[in-house]
């Protein structure tokens, strides 16, 4: 009995092998940019390649024709050179960030999460220091968006187009574009360090669905305290820095992996991010680095779950 609980248990948690395998091959391009960007152009461009990359997967993934994920890819590259431009400016940099969230509007009516990530990637090229050099960082964020388009769609990695209708659409996107407003001016006025997270759960939880935003933050929740708690032991205990990276970057791996189904529950995917995150962030005080991760994410996942029940139809 125990046997078929254990095996069933590493069934839902860890991703078959295959789908590990195309997790890591997808990976393998994605991460020789990331290093080629930052030897070539700095952290910034590196930053860039990596975000740009992030907000047209889901372009490449659902959006059936190619004039979309030239839109999509074209909008986040303008995203990253607009942040970049506001970069140090509080005001511009709220702008940027919300534009970003209210073009969810358009892309949603296409199919929903088609450019979710957009409004986080203008974010962390707003935070950037101010008077960073804009042309390397647009070269590498379009790198970013053609090697997203090209390892999908070589890959075969796709799912349905989703579209959402226009009220919802609507909704969704003002209430969006409110919470980013005001989380951006937060975390930029008081130099949050940890303001990203703040951009991120919000947009990886408020989805234009009311039970699914709901069943998202509950999954985050409980994802992000248990992955806090592993990541506080392996921290503790494994005093070998290399060894925490490779730790971090399986979890990565693994929740990547768990990513590329569409038919399986947020939490499969979730369950393996913050571990993830933490691991390959893990510098500093052990127990500011994980509770400012739980607390943050915690109070952004409640208030992303009670705006899609309260508001969304």
């Amino acid at each position: 009995m125990w046997v078929a609980r254990v095996r069933h248990w590493f069934g839902v948690v860890v991703p078959p092998w295959r789908l590990t395998m195309t997790a890591v091959v997808l990976l393998i391009p994605v991460a020789t940019g990331l290093v080629a960007a930052y030897l070539t152009s700095g952290t910034v461009a590196a930053l860039a390649l990596v975000f740009v990359f992030l907000s047209v997967v889901g372009a490449a993934m659902s959006l059936p024709v190619w004039p979309d994920y030239v839109l999509v890819s074209l909008t986040a590259v303008a995203g990253c050179v607009g942040g970049l431009l506001a970069a140090g400016h509080t005001g511009w940099s709220v702008t940027v960030v919300s534009l970003a969230a209210l073009l969810q509007y358009f892309f949603n009516r296409r199919t929903v999460a088609a450019a979710s990530m957009l409004p986080v990637t203008v974010f962390v090229l707003a935070s950037a220091p101010a008077g960073q050099p804009v042309l390397p960082a647009a070269l590498w964020a379009a790198a970013g968006a053609a090697l997203a388009l090209l390892i999908f769609k070589l890959a075969k990695v796709h799912g349905s187009p989703k579209p959402l209708d226009r009220v919802t659409a609507l909704r969704h996107a003002l209430l969006l574009t409110a919470c980013c407003a005001v989380l951006t001016w937060i975390a930029l006025e008081t130099r949050f360090v940890h303001g990203l997270w703040l951009i991120l759960t919000l947009c990886l939880v408020f989805v234009p669905h009311p039970d699914q935003s709901r069943r998202r933050a509950v999954d985050r929740i409980i994802a992000t305290i248990s992955g806090g708690a592993a990541s506080a032991i392996v921290l503790l205990t494994i005093p070998n820095r290399g060894v925490v990276v490779a730790l971090g970057l399986a979890c990565i791996i693994l929740s990547v992996a768990w990513s590329l189904k569409d038919d399986v529950p947020y939490r499969n995917s979730v369950f393996w991010t913050t571990p993830g995150a933490l691991l390959l962030a893990g510098a500093g005080s052990v127990a500011t680095l994980v509770m400012d991760r739980v607390l943050v994410t915690i109070a952004i996942a409640l208030l992303a779950g009670l705006l899609a029940v309260r508001f969304l139809p």
